[in-house]
């Protein structure tokens, strides 16, 4: 299997919501006569987008022959092949709209790796690979609509 990192699809769009939130919230306290109530609420609502859209512009999943690694903000964790009691992907089609999830089930632990975070195209490659790779045997597909 090809080393690999997946990001977030969207991750452009949240690096560019972060650049708005700090831009709109240092503006207003510029150019407005604020209390200090007020630009603490603006510094307040300012972090926690900054910390929201940090996390998933940075969030990331390293996919190597030996483990999936899933990478945060906030720290990591990291989920081996070999460990796996059960590893499944469902795709779905509905309404002309593709999605593609991959479970990796542990006797501690599951991941999730799904195309409502990453890309429809690396997640499809992914499932490609493992089961090329013969660690995926099953696959879902339903479709609605």
């Amino acid at each position: 299997m090809t080393p690999r990192t997946l990001r977030a699809a969207n991750s452009g769009f949240y690096i560019g919501c972060i650049v708005f939130i700090i831009f709109a919230c240092v503006y207003t306290v510029i150019t407005r006569d604020l209390s200090l109530w007020a630009i603490g609420t603006i510094a307040i609502v300012g972090i926690a987008a900054t910390v929201w859209g940090g996390y998933y512009a940075t969030i990331r999943y390293i996919v190597d022959e030996e483990r999936v690694t899933r990478k945060t903000l906030f720290g990591s964790i990291s989920v081996r092949w070999a460990e796996a009691i059960e590893l499944s992907c469902t795709e779905t089609e509905s309404g002309g709209v593709a999605s593609c999830q991959i479970t990796i089930q542990t006797s501690v632990a599951m991941m999730v790796l799904s195309s409502e975070l990453l890309g429809l195209d690396d997640m499809q490659t992914l499932a490609a690979d493992l089961r090329q790779s013969a660690l995926l045997k099953d696959e879902k597909m339903t479709q609605n609509g």
